[in-house]
């Protein structure tokens, strides 16, 4: 059986349009199950944090680059 690692992840570059929970829960589960946002960090205007669990976090040092139209 398998257990999750619980990581925080750290997302830059976000636009406006993609500063919402929403947006923010769909992309991160390209990296895992989300757990939550980080409420405070998506209303300034640098990194949001989000909290996965995922199988392994030391493979999650990389970066996705996802355009919006």
């Amino acid at each position: 059986m398998a257990v999750l690692d619980t990581a925080w992840i750290l997302i830059s570059g976000l636009p406006d349009i993609a500063r919402s929970e929403l947006v923010i829960r769909q992309m991160s589960r390209l990296l895992g199950k989300v757990v939550v946002v980080d409420e405070l960090s998506l209303r300034k205007e640098e990194e949001v944090r989000v909290k996965v669990k995922c199988l392994d976090s030391s493979k999650l040092r990389t970066s996705v680059r996802v355009f919006f139209n």
